[in-house]
């Protein structure tokens, strides 16, 4: 007589083809659910990040434009490009271009230097 315990059927030698397609089917929901709040959480820190980067440069503030386009950058979508990815870039070059140059002459601070890296990684894409 079978037992009435799915956890018995589930340890045993029975249906292996159906336990296989319910792991499948419950890795791939899994992996869907993911990427859904992956994207959505992403897309909301790109758009923060673009709005950062528009208010920052309205004002000047190189740094800012700097900090907010690194986040831009960092929030990647898996499933889209961002047509804004060009605008930013170039807002990006002239805003280090303008920070880099307000910079002590004798040696960067650690912070400008990784800025400075991460705008090298950057414009390497």
């Amino acid at each position: 007589m079978a037992s009435s315990n799915p956890t018995h059927w589930f340890l045993s030698f029975e249906d292996k083809r159906i336990k296989l397609q319910v792991i499948t089917a419950s890795v791939l929901v899994v992996i869907s659910g993911f990427i859904v709040i992956r994207e959505q959480w992403t897309g909301n820190a790109r758009n923060s990040a673009y709005q950062a980067i528009l208010s920052n440069q309205s004002i000047q503030n190189n740094r800012g434009v700097i900090e907010a386009t690194e986040t831009f950058f960092d929030n990647q979508s898996f499933m889209s490009k961002d047509r804004r990815s060009l605008q930013v870039m170039e807002v990006y070059k002239k805003s280090m271009t303008r920070w880099l140059g307000q910079q002590p002459e004798a040696q960067l601070s650690d912070e400008a230097q990784k800025h400075l890296a991460r705008y090298q990684q950057l414009v390497k894409q």
